[in-house]
């Protein structure tokens, strides 16, 4: 009688991270992350900037709750804009259409959201959208009394989170991680901004000034390139 066995990835979560990042993506992620930090901070305490924000619908709570990430989102669809980040990007809706979230992604590879959350314990809490992107491949092992037969389904990309957090001026931490599935734990994820000051002096182009101030014209514009799936 053929049962269902063990479960095991099809691949090493270190090593499709280390497949899909060099160095300098990484490093460029994290400065993004930073940016968008020193954005939303510059945005809270410029009274005009605020007053754009409110006049374009943004409530109160909605201010405070989302500038960061929308800071963040914006100086990483910049960088992409900007050919800094080889990625591609769009805006997808959940499944209520009343918030669209960031996907990142790299074509083959993997696709990604990018979320603000209390900690890197743990992959960003559980919600539709994110259960619904996570289609990371894992190859079931079947057991039988004569042989092990493995029974593979296609990929398409493997799922990624990028979490930053919290509620501070700067990030306390940033982390690039793969989440299991139906699972609240992280297959493999390394801290960005801990893991980064043990590397070697990187030489390549970062943009030194502070961040452009943000408009919600702007931020619209890059919430109009939508997926097609």
């Amino acid at each position: 009688m053929i049962q269902d066995g063990l479960i095991i990835p099809d691949k090493s979560p270190k090593d499709i991270i280390k497949k899909s990042f060099n160095n300098v993506d990484l490093v460029q992620l994290t400065s993004g992350i930073k940016r968008g930090y020193i954005l939303a901070d510059q945005i809270m305490h410029d009274s005009s900037s605020v007053s754009k924000w409110l006049s374009f619908g943004r409530g109160d709570k909605y201010l405070f709750s989302r500038i960061k990430q929308i800071g963040v989102e914006a100086e990483l669809c910049r960088m992409i804009e900007a050919g800094i980040l080889n990625y591609d990007y769009y805006f997808k809706y959940n499944d209520r259409g009343n918030y669209p979230y960031l996907i990142i992604k790299k074509a083959g590879l993997f696709h990604m959201t990018v979320n603000q959350c209390h900690s890197l314990k743990r992959p960003a809490r559980k919600s539709q959208y994110r259960k619904k992107e996570n289609t990371n491949f894992q190859t079931s092992l079947v057991l039988s009394d004569k042989k092990m037969v493995y029974n593979s389904t296609p990929v398409r990309e493997e799922y990624l989170e990028l979490n930053h957090g919290y509620q501070s001026k700067l990030p306390t931490f940033i982390g690039l991680g793969i989440p299991m599935i139906d699972e609240n734990k992280w297959a493999f994820k390394i801290n960005l901004q801990s893991n980064l000051g043990t590397l070697p002096q990187l030489k390549f182009h970062t943009k030194a000034s502070g961040p452009d101030s943000l408009t919600p014209d702007e931020f619209a514009s890059y919430q109009e390139r939508k997926s097609n799936d």
